[in-house]
């Protein structure tokens, strides 16, 4: 379920999940208008221990899924934070891990980003190949500045931020002179 606040009350919306008989969650949410939302977490996947990574969009009327990929089926991934700038980039942050605690394997930094188009996964870095990574937050001021906070374990609990940094963009020159009209040319007898 989700709640949408009118300025005055809280309701209740109904929101889906991925099978009525699993474990479904959303943990983070990022609007950039009233008539669009995203919200991220994680779903069980056929009754078993693994999560795949779930998100959600919000049209102004329903909620509906959205396409969002997990780094294998074998692997547990969730989202944790969300960071909306646009209805064409988003970044969302949690981690993943290997079901299989037997195994040398530690839970993983996980970043997503939304192109307006789908969500691909992201590298991000860890503190040491064999240390227990969780991103929880994040937060954008551009489509190539971004900050995700979270923890490590490395014999304690230590704080963990990441600067997710992408090509800045090319900067423009402006100039006196007026643009020439591409189409008047055509126009010219």
């Amino acid at each position: 379920m989700a709640q949408v606040w009118n300025g005055s009350n809280w309701s209740m919306q109904s929101a889906p999940s991925f099978s009525p008989t699993e474990d479904n969650y959303l943990e983070a949410l990022s609007c950039v208008s009233a008539s669009w939302c995203v919200a991220a977490g994680a779903h069980t996947i056929n009754n078993e221990d693994v999560y795949e990574t779930m998100v959600q969009v919000w049209d102004g009327s329903t909620w509906s899924m959205q396409a969002s990929p997990s780094t294998s089926q074998t692997e547990s991934n969730y989202l944790f934070g969300m960071s909306c700038l646009s209805v064409s980039f988003c970044v969302s942050v949690g981690e993943y891990h290997d079901n299989d605690y037997s195994t040398s394997t530690y839970q993983r930094s996980l970043v997503e980003v939304w192109d307006g188009s789908a969500w691909t996964i992201q590298p991000s870095p860890s503190p040491g190949p064999q240390v227990r990574t969780n991103m929880n937050s994040v937060s954008c001021v551009s489509d190539w500045q971004c900050s995700a906070v979270g923890d490590y374990l490395d014999g304690t609990f230590k704080t963990l931020v990441l600067a997710l940094t992408g090509p800045e963009p090319p900067t423009t020159t402006t100039t006196s002179a007026p643009p020439a009209d591409p189409v008047a040319p055509a126009f010219t007898g």
